[in-house]
């Protein structure tokens, strides 16, 4: 019975959401969903009712040169709050070509990622020292922090090109 109300409820936010924000911000909140939703889909696979606990073992641990698609689900949901926050907030500073605050964001992102604050390597979310992780969670711990320390470099770097250092309406002409 408390569903639909959760559902209407939710697509109101998401329309707020969209109309609270310039339109040109709008990649910005539909990026942010995607913690929410990876949240919501590992609840589900989390309740032995829908995965039975040795398969979402087994899926958590699966073999190969990628990571195994269970655990980025799962993590991508750990700290899913900040993790939209931070995500939103960065995709908006880089639409708006603020390249400074936009590595910011990154770096807040990786430091949180560092100790499993936000995508968190360990499939119960909890925080953790990287250095005691071990196996899979250490491998997928590394992997993740090294594509939001090379972006944030990038747009550090890129921070201090002309075209980024040009005020936002000169741009805007400019494409007319």
């Amino acid at each position: 019975m408390l569903a639909p109300i959760l559902i209407f409820v939710a697509m109101d936010i998401v329309v707020q959401s969209f109309h609270a924000c310039p339109r040109r911000h709008a990649p910005a909140v539909a990026l942010a969903f995607f913690p929410t939703i990876a949240r919501l889909l590992s609840i589900k696979f989390t309740n032995p009712d829908i995965v039975p606990v040795e398969n979402f073992q087994r899926l958590l641990e699966v073999p190969g040169k990628a990571l195994p698609e269970m655990l980025v689900t799962i993590a991508l949901g750990n700290g899913f709050i900040l993790t939209a926050m931070l995500w939103g907030g960065f995709l908006a500073e880089l639409i708006d070509r603020h390249l400074k605050r936009s590595s910011a964001y990154l770096l807040i992102l990786a430091v949180l990622s560092f100790f499993g604050i936000v995508h968190s390597a360990s499939p119960d979310g909890m925080m953790y020292l990287p250095w005691n992780l071990i196996g899979i969670a250490q491998k997928f711990h590394t992997s993740s922090l090294r594509p939001i320390l090379f972006f944030q470099l990038c747009c550090f770097v890129f921070s201090f090109t002309k075209e980024s250092l040009e005020p936002m309406a000169e741009r805007n002409e400019m494409r007319r």
